[in-house]
C-alpha cells in the first residue's frame, strides 16, 4: 500500500510546526516538501503551522500539541497523535515521516 493510500485510508493528518527564523526548520522544510511531492500527498492531509520565535503563537495549537521545539512533525490518526518527530530526524525528514506513516 502506498503512503498516500495509508494516509487516505486511515484518516491520517500530518502537522508540521516550523519557524522561518529556525535554521533546523530551513533545512527540514525542503525534505518535508519532497515527502509531500514524492508521495502525492493531498493538501488536506498536511498542515504547516508557523510558530513565532518565542513559541507562544499560535497559542491554541502550541498548547494543544505541547510544542516546545521546532521543527516538530506530528502524525495524527483519526485525530489522535500516532507519532511525533521533534527537532531532528536521524534518517532525514522524508524517510522518517514515510516510516512513521507506513507503521500505521
Amino acid at each position: 500500500m502506498s503512503i498516500r493510500d495509508k494516509i487516505d485510508n486511515n484518516n491520517v493528518k500530518i502537522l508540521v510546526f516550523q519557524g522561518s527564523w529556525c535554521p533546523m526548520c530551513v533545512t527540514a522544510m525542503p525534505q518535508i516538501a519532497q515527502f509531500v511531492s514524492a508521495n502525492n500527498i493531498s493538501e488536506n492531509s498536511i498542515e504547516v503551522i508557523n510558530v513565532n520565535s518565542f513559541k507562544t503563537e499560535p497559542a491554541d495549537k502550541i498548547a494543544e500539541y505541547n510544542i516546545s521545539r521546532v521543527p516538530t512533525v506530528i502524525i495524527l490518526k483519526e485525530g489522535v497523535e500516532s507519532s511525533r518527530i521533534t527537532e531532528y530526524a536521524p534518517n532525514g525528514w522524508r524517510r522518517e515521516i514515510e516510516e512513521k506513516v507506513s507503521a500505521i
